[in-house]
């Protein structure tokens, strides 16, 4: 069995909490990110085997989380410097708004920069105000993550044939 921990962790439920928020002038659901590395660092030394990262395109107060502030592909190359064995994750990839080429060459390059410790995790997403604000449907974000096109690139076969406008 292995243990991990999805970053950043906030509890914006506590008075205690969201009395701070409102002093630093960070709105609900809004996390303290003022060191990215602590969070990570601290999981690594308790033994933790993973720490994971949502792909949260668009905050959107009335979902009533704590959103990823950071895109998960730089942050996870920051935390990979930090760090030397805990494993890195997406906890979900919204794969439907996401460039399937550009998403295997940052895939690629976090494997590289991790020293092998990425794992890539893959969602449809949860979120229906993200789709059209992207120009994307939200009722056909299904289809969209089942289309080969999206999948190929991941596949690590090698892509050749003609270009389709997606």
């Amino acid at each position: 069995m292995t243990f991990g921990i999805e970053l950043p962790l906030d509890r914006d439920w506590t008075e205690a909490v969201q009395r701070l928020a409102r002093i630093e002038g960070r709105p609900f659901g809004v996390p303290d990110i003022s060191n990215p590395a602590k969070g990570v660092e601290l999981a690594e030394s308790l033994g933790f085997d993973a720490v994971w990262l949502r792909d949260v395109p668009v905050h959107d107060p009335s979902f009533g989380d704590a959103a990823q502030i950071f895109d998960p592909f730089p942050y996870l190359g920051f935390l990979a410097g930090c760090t030397r064995r805990i494993a890195l994750g997406t906890a979900g990839i919204v794969l439907p708004l996401r460039d399937p080429i550009m998403l295997a060459k940052m895939t690629a390059s976090l494997h590289h920069l991790s020293e092998g410790r990425f794992i890539l995790g893959i969602a449809s997403g949860d979120r229906p105000v993200e789709y059209p604000l992207m120009g994307f449907d939200y009722e056909a974000r299904g289809a969209t993550l089942r289309m080969p096109s999206h999948r190929a690139p991941l596949s690590g076969r090698e892509m050749a044939g003609r270009v389709v406008d997606l």
